[in-house]
């Protein structure tokens, strides 16, 4: 195990995670223990992935983590080096492939005050528009074209955004329009609590931030995470094809045994008798 209390597991999906104390986010690392474990993530990267040259080389990677490694020059709390590490997960064009930490593990400021920026986007031509605000403020509503987010042009803000997301370029701006506000928060340097949102017509709007849980909500429902379905697992043969289907993956412990038994059934049924299946 590495000195820092931090292990980051390049599996899919890979996972930043706590170990040893009872308040992980009070707990700041050293400069030495920060770049002990990047170097280790750089290596995990490089030999657990089955291949994380689609985008960049290894000569691109080896400068992208360079440059992170002369960036840690004081100690650091998890989630400042989370912030630091996670677009060199955003460039191995993999969707799965992601560093995250536990709501629990995050500084305070994210884990309990409103700090997260309000706002989904869409793209129409070359303009920006309000597709979704998370927040009871009614100055800026759905529809209404924006500009810019304090003081910097939202195209910008888009590509900044989307290197804190995961999947192939084009899947990482789309996902920066539809969690635009959550991206944000995390791309930013500094902790916010108020935004200043110029729209179109030039009118400048200070949104409040929204806490973590208000995204997160969200989230899973762009995801589906958050649909409920009678039957999580299903079987259905159609002619000589027989289909599979799992309406969704968010699955609590206690269900899991009903799951397990459900799909051992389910491949009884799809093997030949007298042949046994294991997975």
């Amino acid at each position: 195990m590495k000195r820092l209390a931090i292990t980051l597991l390049l599996i899919i999906p890979a996972i930043i995670n706590c170990y040893g104390q009872s308040n992980p986010s009070d707990q700041k690392f050293s400069p030495a223990q920060l770049k002990d474990d990047l170097a280790y993530l750089q290596q995990q990267l490089y030999t657990v992935h089955v291949y994380p040259y689609t985008e960049l080389n290894k000569t691109q990677y080896d400068q992208l983590f360079s440059n992170i490694n002369t960036k840690i020059t004081d100690s650091l709390t998890a989630t400042a080096f989370l912030k630091l590490v996670k677009p060199t997960i955003a460039y191995l064009c993999d969707e799965h492939a992601q560093t995250s930490l536990p709501v629990k593990s995050l500084d305070k400021n994210y884990r309990e005050n409103a700090v997260f920026l309000p706002l989904a986007l869409t793209k129409q031509g070359n303009t920006y528009k309000v597709a979704k605000v998370l927040s009871t403020q009614s100055e800026l509503t759905s529809g209404e074209a924006i500009v810019s987010i304090d003081n910097m042009p939202v195209d910008s803000l888009i590509k900044r955004c989307a290197l804190f997301t995961s999947g192939y370029p084009d899947q990482r701006l789309e996902k920066a329009l539809q969690q635009f506000g959550y991206l944000y928060s995390w791309s930013a340097s500094v902790v916010q609590y108020n935004y200043r949102v110029k729209t179109n017509s030039g009118k400048t709007i200070t949104i409040p931030g929204v806490n973590i849980k208000v995204w997160q909500d969200e989230l899973n429902k762009q995801t589906g995470w958050d649909n409920t379905c009678d039957e999580k697992v299903s079987y259905q043969k159609i002619n000589d094809v027989a289909y599979i289907n799992a309406c969704s993956f968010n699955i609590p412990p206690k269900q899991l045994d009903s799951i397990h038994k459900k799909i051992d059934d389910i491949f009884i049924r799809i093997q030949p008798i007298g042949r046994h299946y294991s997975y």
